[in-house]
């Protein structure tokens, strides 16, 4: 059995765990009044709405309670509750006096200081407090229904009970639990702080909920987890900082932070970013002062460092804390059921081939690139990238003679060539005339049924800074030229002081990885994907021909309300046949027909990211479930017409544009490939979650007695196994993992101890700077099995998560769905939105 931090809520433990909310039922003098107030503006175009989550978080601020203001229409009608009501204000109590007031000093920062009042003379009465069970509507074998901001709401509800609890923690002092104006709970206290023993670096715990549904499963689920947010100790390229106001009984404020130098004084300037401070002052709150310097010692001012920054405190807060957190919910909410995944013993993995292409690269395999010939032009400055490059390459073909001269194009086999150059000045960061240099290059030049792919030597080290990098340029003007490129890094010659070289052991690793990468570019799949899936000792496997697509949506972060959708699809054409090669194309928003791997790659990183035609409201989603009906009947067609088709689709976008993907609708409602299966094509539809992304639950142990850790209160691995959520009548498996850090030497640190416990000697310190990774999991649902065995598409995606194409490692996605988030995130446009979380998962796992 998988023990996980999600648990279910009984319905008839709902009034005890959730309470109730208070609504103010805005009127339409009100609504039209709103829309009457200045929109935000940015450098790419107006918002649409009023920045409001100020006066949410502000009114959060001054009365410790949950806000959720639901003004604006969007297409799930977030804001209608049973009755049919729009436009609320909910909390847990009514406001009182501060509510007008709030509202009238927000709408005068908004206006710049002009003093109109509009809003707060037509505020209403509050309702009658109603139970938060009242606005859910159960449904056998289905998810509970209620609307969006219910969700949000009760999880401050649930939030609150843990507030002031002390969190146990294998013998030391517990630690204690503060909640802020997020709704996440976090360890504030001096004492309980994360602390790096040479320095000033610190760190604390955040504890984060998400009240959510699970397809086929008739209660609520609580999803908790855990992240390590570090702190920083100045306040350039600060984006959110937390503030206590020295009320132990309030939330802790969490505020957006606008801070830069001054060019001419050097003198740092510090402000909120937000309308808060007004709104609390005019509440009769004291004011926020932010303090220019910083102390040594965390006080009351907290900034939260940021991805990016350097810190010496690794990120996560491993699974050994993760079994404390799951111990803690079960005595602090004993109404919580914690969800039954028991192993399924049906599926089994194939043993997952690492190391470099053991049985090398045949002819056969690179023609399912859809070229007669690959050509690898690697183009490097440095000795040692040129030594790394070579015995790559020799890997690939070892039975390939001969030196590797440069400039010379060598065979490694019939279809498969390398050509070395040394090109410097191309390489270089900075600013050069790139196309000019390129276009020089003979071996770079196209040729009828080749496909020329560049391999790139980059200087890179994850703690020195770059100015001016080359990649992106050099990224954007190869595929221009319709090149696929890859990089390969090496370490800058002269390292900062205090910079540590990286382990030579970790060169090889990263150069096969790196080649690997650059044939998943050019569309060439080794032997491997084909055996982890057709192996004839497994059950459930792979025995007939199918189409394997993978479908990414995601929406490209530009700073206004018109934001691009971005959409890849990679398609395999998998066959059991024994060295028949599986063929891989790409289509996307800009290349918008189905084309080689290497091809459509090139076109799409040449281009802009993303369509603005594209989104999720109604008339734009129809727009792109069409293109998605037209390139699947497109790719259909191009493969003969009989093949079946299995979609991977990545849930945390698609299921708001096909309502057969969101847990409501799931499996009832529209689904991709919807024209194929109505003109009587055989399609299959697995929706695809992962813990990164907080759409899969959080494995905490294994309770099964085999390989017990000896110490009682280490968390046992899960294991190669797949697991049944038994809670939901629907098609749904959990396919838990640990990642390759975790699993390599020195790497279950934070299974053995927890950051607070670890031994203070030089030694165990040390291990205070690595990332300490928790056990991660996928979730894999069938939302349409066609004429597939629900559990035989299980065990196609659990093993194409397993068996990656282009690393050692697992991926968080199945091999298609990978290599279409992968195209998006390679792309030199690629923007996501800027956040602070300090706990980030990598895309592999």
């Amino acid at each position: 059995m998988l023990t996980t931090l999600s648990y279910r809520l009984p319905r008839e433990s709902v009034d005890r765990v959730l309470g109730s909310l208070t609504a103010y039922q805005l009127t339409a003098e009100f609504q039209q009044a709103w829309d009457r107030l200045p929109v935000r503006r940015h450098k790419a175009g107006p918002s649409r709405t009023p920045p409001y989550r100020s006066l949410s978080v502000a009114l959060r601020a001054a009365t410790g309670q949950p806000v959720a203001l639901l003004v604006s229409r969007d297409p799930g009608d977030e804001g209608t509750d049973p009755n049919g009501a729009k436009r609320l204000l909910l909390t847990s109590k009514p406001i009182g006096y501060q509510l007008p007031i709030a509202v009238r000093t927000w709408e005068r920062c908004v206006r710049g200081g002009d003093p109109v009042d509009s809003l707060s003379c037509l505020l209403p009465d509050p309702e009658p407090a109603r139970r938060v069970a009242e606005y859910l509507r159960y449904r056998r074998n289905a998810v509970p229904l209620a609307p969006n901001w219910v969700f949000r709401t009760a999880e401050w509800q649930v939030m609150r009970r843990l507030a002031g609890s002390r969190l146990p923690i294998d013998g030391r002092p517990p630690l204690a639990l503060r909640m802020d104006t997020d709704g996440s709970l976090i360890t504030w206290a001096q004492e309980d702080l994360i602390r790096y023993p040479t320095n000033q670096s610190r760190g604390l715990a955040r504890i984060s909920l998400t009240l959510a549904t699970h397809p086929g499963c008739d209660d609520l689920v609580l999803r908790f987890d855990a992240h390590h947010s570090r702190l920083r100790r100045d306040w350039p390229g600060t984006r959110n900082a937390w503030i206590d106001r020295d009320d132990p009984a309030g939330p802790i404020l969490r505020l957006p932070v606008r801070a830069w130098k001054d060019r001419e004084t050097g003198e740092v300037n510090v402000r909120l970013a937000t309308h808060v401070p007004e709104v609390l002052a005019a509440c009769e709150l004291d004011p926020i002062l932010l303090p220019h310097t910083l102390p040594d010692e965390p006080g009351s001012v907290r900034p939260q460092a940021g991805k990016a920054w350097g810190n010496s405190l690794g990120n996560g807060l491993g699974a050994r804390f993760m079994l404390r957190l799951h111990e803690h919910i079960c005595d602090q909410l004993p109404e919580l059921v914690p969800l039954a995944c028991p192993e399924d013993p049906r599926i089994k993995l194939a043993q997952r081939v690492t190391g470099r292409t053991a049985q090398g690269l045949t002819a056969r395999m690179v023609l399912g690139s859809g070229f007669e010939k690959v050509r690898i032009v690697c183009l490097y400055s440095t000795l040692d990238a040129r030594a790394r490059m070579v015995t790559e390459l020799r890997e690939l073909a070892p039975r390939a003679g001969g030196q590797i001269e440069d400039g010379a194009e060598v065979a490694l086999n019939e279809r498969l060539t390398a050509t070395m150059i040394r090109q410097p000045e191309l390489l270089a960061h900075g600013y050069a005339n790139r196309a000019r240099l390129i276009g020089g290059l003979d071996a770079l030049r196209s040729r009828p049924g080749d496909l020329a792919a560049a391999w790139l030597e980059t200087e890179y080290h994850p703690e020195v800074p770059v100015v001016d990098d080359s990649k992106d340029h050099l990224r954007r003007t190869l595929a221009a030229a319709g090149i696929p490129s890859q990089f390969l890094a090496t370490e800058p010659r002269v390292l900062p002081e205090k910079v540590r070289p990286m382990p030579e052991s970790s060169k090889p690793h990263a150069a096969t990885a790196a080649m690997r990468d650059l044939l998943r570019s050019a569309g060439v799949i080794d032997h491997r994907l084909p055996n982890a899936l057709t192996s004839p000792r497994l059950q459930h496997r792979l025995d007939r021909p199918a189409l394997l697509v993978g479908l990414h949506v995601r929406r490209q972060q530009t700073g206004s309300d018109e934001k691009p959708l971005v959409l890849t699809m990679v398609a395999i054409e998998a066959t059991p046949t024994a060295d028949a090669p599986w063929r891989i194309r790409m289509s996307s928003t800009t290349c918008r027909q189905w084309h080689p791997m290497g091809t459509a790659l090139a076109r799409f990183h040449a281009g802009p990211i993303g369509d603005a035609s594209f989104g999720r409201s109604e008339t734009k989603s129809v727009q792109v479930r069409e293109f998605v009906e037209e390139r699947l009947r497109q790719l259909v067609s191009a493969a003969g017409g009989e093949l079946p088709v299995i979609i991977f689709a990545d849930a945390t976008a698609s299921r708001t544009l096909w309502s057969g993907l969101n847990n409501q609708k799931f499996g009832e409602g529209e689904l991709p490939g919807d024209t194929l299966v109505e003109a009587g094509h055989d399609v299959a539809v697995v929706r695809c979650d992962d813990t990164g992304s907080g759409g899969s639950v959080r494995p905490v142990t294994r309770t099964d007695r085999k390989k017990r850790p000896a110490d009682p209160l280490q968390p046992a691995a899960p294991g190669r196994a797949v697991y049944r959520l038994d809670d939901s009548t629907e098609p749904v498996w959990i396919f838990p993992g640990v990642s390759k850090r975790y699993a390599a030497k020195a790497g279950r640190t934070g299974a053995l101890y927890t950051r607070w416990t670890l031994p203070k000697d030089d030694y165990q310190a040390m291990k205070l700077r690595e990332p300490w990774h928790a056990y991660t999991a996928i979730e894999i649902a069938v939302a349409r099995p066609g004429s597939w065995d629900p559990v035989a598409l299980a065990a196609f995606a659990a093993r194409l998560c397993e068996q990656s194409v282009s690393w050692d490692g697992r991926t968080r996605s199945p091999v298609p769905l990978h290599l279409a988030k992968a195209a998006d995130h390679d792309h030199p446009y690629y923007r996501t939105s800027e956040e602070t979380e300090d706990d980030a998962n990598p895309d592999d796992s």
